[in-house]
């Protein structure tokens, strides 16, 4: 079974999940409180295995994978055998075991990234074009190198643009990767969250935010109006971003898919130099009925 984790419990799966060697800022987000989430394990008073996750989408399986009914529970999970699976969810693995599993079961039910990029397909579309399959990604880990950052060129703001930093209206910002999927309210956001804009023509037009704040660390969310991508906005944006964490001595943290060719361009541009690819599993929405 996967049974809820009590809070109390929280700092086992905290304890297991920092020897992780890869960025796992959103589910410490969730187990240190400062994120809403989800956290289940195989034990609640023992516990050796753990899925944790978030609203949004991502969740993070990773733990000892030797209890037969948490193995079961898992691949109910992961087949969304109940239905209740709303949204296409992101689900990485640690150790290897988990992976190896995942892959066991849904043997000719996995396409790989690089299958849908040779496509031409968005993730989404990926779902819909391969029903019933999950799709297999790279997530890319970067780690920030002042020296380049504060070397790199950058192309010039453009003219009748300004960076500030945003309070309550960067919580409404319309996007994928916006404040509101990783923010209980603008409040919140704006009491304990950063986030920096460029403004076109006194509309927000690239917004650099704060998706987790964790143990001295920030992972770094950026979302860009479609009219306004290719001008280097995103690059302004996150600038002024890490410039803050910087000044504050936090650091800021970036990940992304592989093939993200927008987002992987801004990391090198930034001074961000990779350092992981982790494999992660597209999980597609349920298309049938939740059971009660």
């Amino acid at each position: 079974m996967m049974i809820p984790l009590p809070t109390k419990a929280y700092s086992l799966a905290l304890e297991r999940l920092r020897t992780l060697p890869f960025n796992t800022s959103f589910a410490e987000a969730v187990l240190t409180g400062s994120a809403r989430g989800f956290a289940y394990a195989d034990d609640p008073e023992r516990p050796a295995a753990f899925v944790v996750g978030i609203p949004a989408g991502m969740t993070l399986l990773f733990g000892e994978s030797g209890n037969a009914g948490f193995v079961r529970a898992v691949y109910d999970y992961v087949t969304s055998a109940d239905g209740a699976r709303r949204r296409m969810e992101l689900l990485q693995a640690w150790p290897d075991a988990w992976e190896h599993r995942i892959r066991d079961w849904m043997t000719g039910r996995i396409v790989s990234g690089h299958e849908v990029e040779a496509a031409k397909l968005t993730p989404a579309q990926a779902m819909t074009a391969h029903p019933g399959k999950i799709v297999e990604w790279v997530r890319l880990n970067y780690t920030l190198d002042v020296a380049q950052f504060r070397s790199r060129p950058r192309k010039p703001l453009p003219a009748m643009c300004r960076i500030a930093r945003v309070g309550p209206e960067g919580f409404d910002v319309k996007g994928s990767t916006v404040p509101h999927e990783f923010w209980d309210s603008a409040e919140e956001f704006v009491r304990r969250g950063i986030g920096y804009a460029v403004w076109r023509d006194e509309q927000i037009a690239s917004l650099a935010f704060s998706a987790f704040v964790v143990a001295g660390q920030v992972e770094v969310g950026i979302e860009t109006r479609s009219g306004d991508r290719g001008l280097g906005l995103a690059t302004h944006a996150c600038a002024a971003l890490i410039e803050h964490c910087l000044a504050k001595e936090i650091e800021p943290l970036w990940s992304c898919r592989q093939g993200n060719r927008g987002s992987e361009a801004t990391a090198r541009t930034l001074g961000f130099v990779e350092t992981q690819q982790i494999p992660y599993f597209a999980l597609p929405q349920s298309t049938a009925p939740a059971q009660k």
